[in-house]
């Protein structure tokens, strides 16, 4: 899921030129789809369930979908997206495959998320004088599948410094640990990836590892950064559509004032 998040502006791109697209993905990317279909560039999107899915030097080989018809694009990970003239960071090998120049418009990947947030955010509605805004949230995501981890015990950090400075934490993903987190509420392996990325939307900060919540928060305008150490294998992984903000796992503590006081910057009187 987080490649295809990577493809999406190429793929607004293709629409742009030649009109909304019919998209072809794996059922690994299931749980996506119906935020696919919110976003006006694709017209379709269909699951191909007719062969597995492997990799092999950590690049998808079971695509070798239009060689013979000629009748679409692959823009799925691929052996020459690695080769050394290849484009240095994913953003740019879809482009290059594309065959269209990204424009800053094509960078808004799943616009009905930012619509979203900014209907809740662009409204200052109070009952009685009191708003009715949800208390202040931070949604922390501490699991990632292909990438390093931080151990659980540094999250739980994490989440305390929010929760001291009056945050309601949200964590989210897939349950992968048996970690019992504090000062939180505990959502791992209870949510759908929709409501997942929604309740990311309206959060005030996000903070995750460089994983599927990561990529849906920023494209969400909201603050959010990424805590990951950055390998030389990861390089390619930052992001180029969006603004990044990655930090080192021992710069925990300078990520949360981060994002703190991006937060409050960017809801004042929020949390009055």
């Amino acid at each position: 899921m987080g490649d295809l998040i990577y493809a999406l502006p190429a793929i607004r791109a293709l629409a742009r030129v030649h009109g909304p697209v019919d998209l072809v993905t794996s059922p690994l990317c299931s749980q996506l789809v119906p935020i696919l279909w919110e976003q006006s560039y694709i017209k379709s999107v269909e699951m191909d369930t007719t062969r597995a899915y492997w990799a092999d030097r950590k690049i998808l080989q079971g695509w070798d979908y239009f060689s013979e018809t000629g009748d679409g694009i692959n823009l799925s990970p691929q052996p020459e997206y690695t080769e050394p003239g290849s484009p240095q960071y994913w953003t740019h090998c879809y482009e290059k495959k594309a065959g269209v120049p990204l424009t800053p418009a094509d960078y808004v990947a799943l616009p009905s998320l930012v619509n979203h947030r900014r209907w809740l955010w662009g409204y200052d509605v109070r009952l009685d004088g009191k708003p009715t805004w949800p208390d202040p949230m931070v949604v922390v995501a501490p699991e990632a599948e292909t990438c390093p981890e931080s151990p659980p015990t540094l999250w739980q950090r994490i989440i305390t410094e929010f929760a001291k400075a009056d945050y309601r934490v949200i964590v989210v993903g897939k349950r992968r640990w048996d970690f019992e987190y504090t000062d939180c509420v505990d959502l791992r392996g209870v949510t759908t990836v929709p409501t997942m990325a929604y309740l990311i939307a309206q959060a005030h900060a996000f903070l995750g590892q460089l994983s599927l919540p990561y990529h849906l928060a920023r494209h969400c305008e909201m603050p959010h950064a990424c805590l990951q150490q950055i390998l030389l294998g990861l390089v390619r992984s930052i992001p180029q559509d969006t603004v990044a903000h990655f930090f080192d796992p021992d710069e925990w503590r300078k990520a949360t004032d981060f994002l703190i006081d991006w937060a409050r910057r960017e809801a004042p009187g929020r949390e009055e």
